[in-house]
């Protein structure tokens, strides 16, 4: 088979502790509504959209189940995650909102997941992309600092700095 054709005998949910990254992707060109790309997906390898969260028109969606078999990155299925934003970013970078989005979704996955790591669908092994055309290192880094503000948010001492803060209602 062609390697991307074997994908398509992989089938079925995978257990969560198989699953250690989220692969970030853009739809790339020509841009196009979720729809149809999943018929696109579904003509070549025939299931429906191949990724798992999608960023798209200010919103957070959710195609696939996160334990679902889907066929986003080559050979590296079976223990990713795709999270694809909706557009074209090889003319322009990420807006505030689609980033803010992305963070939201890559969080969420995190929280529910055993994930280690995240990449670009570039960086995977046997993908000869340019995908996602965004800056992964910017995405790791904004994700590992937003996970430092949160755990620090959750000491005793913050919450109680938060109480402190409010205002009393009368």
């Amino acid at each position: 088979f062609p390697s991307h054709d074997r994908c398509r005998y992989l089938q079925g949910l995978r257990k969560p502790e198989d699953i250690s990254c989220i692969v970030i992707h853009h739809s790339g060109p020509p841009n196009g509504t979720l729809e149809s790309h999943a018929q696109y997906h579904a003509n070549k390898w025939g299931a429906g959209i191949a990724y798992h969260i999608a960023i798209d028109k200010g919103r957070i969606l959710q195609l696939n189940d996160l334990l679902s078999m889907t066929y986003h990155s080559g050979n590296n299925n079976t223990y990713t995650v795709g999270i694809v934003i909706n557009r074209d970013l090889s003319n322009s970078d990420l807006t505030d909102l689609e980033r803010k989005l992305l963070y939201a979704a890559i969080l969420s996955v995190k929280a529910v997941l055993p994930i280690k790591e995240i990449r670009g669908h570039r960086e995977l092994p046997t993908c000869n992309t340019a995908c996602p055309v965004t800056s992964e290192n910017r995405i790791r880094e904004d994700v590992f600092t937003l996970e430092q503000q949160i755990e620090q948010a959750d000491t005793s001492q913050k919450k109680a700095e938060i109480a402190y803060r409010m205002p009393i209602v009368s």
